[in-house]
């Protein structure tokens, strides 16, 4: 769940997604980043499903973003229709639809994914305080990229770029394809 308020702007594809706040009539409006949620529900889900048998495997899963009710969703872009992002006063009838269009599982499925799963959610303050650094962490990363890029600087090789990159000595002329 993301606890945000203001509005909330993004898409099923891109990796940033946007708030803006604006606290009164007589400020400018604050915007902020942070990761996709999507994105992020997507690593969650490939972790889950790697935990699971075969058999497990078939019990249907459904990918739920949820954003606390301070905020407005004003634009949110999902195309692919394996997603649903809602706020949490909509949380219920969303569930309630979900549960009407999936099959049934049975309880002891759901039991014994519910014991595989329950270990999880039962971390130290200082695991939840290293995953929220390591999020921020590859926000700034992100936004430092999004900046360099909006100044026409190039984004930093990947490194299997950089492991095949050959160096060249500065007074070494290069040819270049196309030249001759």
């Amino acid at each position: 769940s993301k606890n945000y308020k203001g509005w909330i702007f993004g898409t099923e594809t891109r990796r940033i997604w946007t708030q803006c706040i604006k606290p009164s009539e007589h400020t400018r409006t604050r915007k902020y980043h942070f990761l996709n949620p999507i994105m992020q529900n997507k690593l969650h889900l490939s972790a889950f499903s790697a935990l699971l048998s075969d058999e497990q495997k078939a019990i249907p899963v459904h990918s739920v973003i949820l954003f606390g009710n301070r905020c407005n969703l004003k634009k949110i872009d999902l195309s692919s229709g394996r997603h649903t992002v809602v706020r949490l006063k909509d949380l219920s009838k969303t569930v309630r639809s979900m549960i009407e269009t999936t099959p049934v599982t049975d309880m002891a499925a759901i039991n014994t994914v519910y014991r595989l799963l329950y270990p999880m959610t039962q971390v130290s303050e200082d695991v939840k305080q290293k995953h929220i650094a390591d999020i921020e962490a590859e926000l700034h990363r992100e936004n430092t990229i999004a900046e360099e890029e909006a100044e026409g600087i190039p984004a930093p090789a990947s490194e299997e770029t950089a492991k095949n990159a050959v160096t060249v000595p500065a007074d070494v002329p290069v040819e270049t394809e196309g030249q001759s």
